[in-house]
């Protein structure tokens, strides 16, 4: 029993010391939420321009394959991005550039006194090639949810300007309400029983194992499912979930190793399963339990998809820790792992 509660003492001073958001899921830094904000087109139609909107409409991307520079303009009609064949530029001098720095609506902050809507462009490069990614506060609602359901919010519109056309990237908001979360919460409940369930099993190893194997596979299939919903490259992706979540990887590699000596009833792969479904239960979990009651999810998966990845972290990563203390408990002689050493079942 001691050996269990050290090990879970670890995990515990671990996650504490390395608690900061990048290493949650929301690799994107976006919450779930029930707004949707959706892009209706670009009027008057430009078939060499594509417009999307990324991170559940918090940033937009405008990519130009035409041979003329574009120009987006900021919330004072100035300019205030360009974009074209010789890359993507920001100019320095727009209000938009400093404002749309801002973590939310409404925040407030000093504008150097460079900033002059007036003036003429300063522009300064920010890519190579003809995209240009960029919040923007029109795309998005920060407001207190309107009562009743489903609803139309309003429009939002960004102008961009080639040349001496005019042109207007038109998009609608929308209030789409959440799932229940006690559906979801009654599943993590009954994940949580199954596995600790296992524990009272004669061969208890192969059962956990299982357990372990489903809640690495899921856990992953959830962190590279929210990364691809940045549209970045795969290397910033992989850098994304590899390193911005340093723990969680870690916790996978323990978690793949410690499976053979877990399938043998072994105590290392007992106390290393435990330790491994604590940190996925606390990173892949909690963090990302908004999934269940918002029904707007920042990935490439559909929603229910991160649900029951969520519902599976904290169903069978509580579980496996409670399953860990149970097998200590019932056999306290239980051997530690020694390759080839049979293990006394219990009885």
């Amino acid at each position: 029993m001691r050996r269990v509660a050290a090990a879970i003492g670890v995990a515990t001073l671990t996650l504490i010391l390395t608690a900061p958001p990048a290493a949650a899921h929301t690799v994107t830094g976006v919450k779930p939420s029930n707004f949707n904000s959706r892009i209706l087109g670009i009027r008057p139609a430009a078939p060499d321009l594509f417009v999307r909107l990324l991170d559940l409409g918090r940033r937009i991307e405008l990519r130009n394959r035409g041979r003329h520079d574009v120009i987006v303009l900021g919330y004072d009609n100035e300019p205030y991005l360009r974009v074209g064949p010789s890359g993507a530029f920001e100019n320095r001098r727009s209000r938009s550039r400093y404002v749309n720095r801002l973590p939310s609506v409404g925040a407030q902050t000093n504008l150097p006194a460079t900033t002059d809507t007036n003036a003429t462009p300063s522009w300064r490069r920010v890519r190579t090639d003809p995209v240009v990614r960029w919040r923007d506060q029109r795309t998005r609602y920060e407001a207190r949810p309107p009562a009743g359901g489903a609803q139309v919010l309003g429009t939002w519109n960004i102008a961009l300007v080639r040349g001496d056309a005019s042109m207007t990237v038109t998009g609608i908001l929308t209030y789409v309400p959440g799932p229940s979360p006690w559906v979801w919460a009654a599943t993590v409940v009954a994940l949580v029983a199954l596995t600790a369930a296992a524990a009272f099993r004669t061969r208890w190893g192969r059962w956990l194992s299982l357990a372990l194997a489903l809640l690495l596979a899921s856990d992953a299939i959830h962190s590279f499912g929210t990364a691809a919903a940045t549209h970045e490259s795969f290397a910033a992706q992989l850098v994304k979930v590899l390193l911005a979540g340093l723990v969680t990887t870690m916790a996978w590699i323990i978690g793949v190793v410690s499976i053979p000596s877990l399938q043998r009833n072994h105590e290392g792969g007992l106390v290393a399963a435990g330790g491994v479904g604590m940190v996925v239960a606390a990173f892949g979990g909690v963090t990302d339990v908004g999934v269940f009651a918002n029904s707007q999810v920042a990935s490439v998966f559909p929603a229910v998809t991160a649900r029951i990845a969520v519902a599976l972290a904290l169903g069978l990563g509580v579980g496996l820790v409670i399953a860990a203390v149970i097998v200590i408990a019932r056999d306290p002689r239980l051997r530690p792992t020694t390759t080839g050493t049979p293990v006394r079942p219990l009885r």
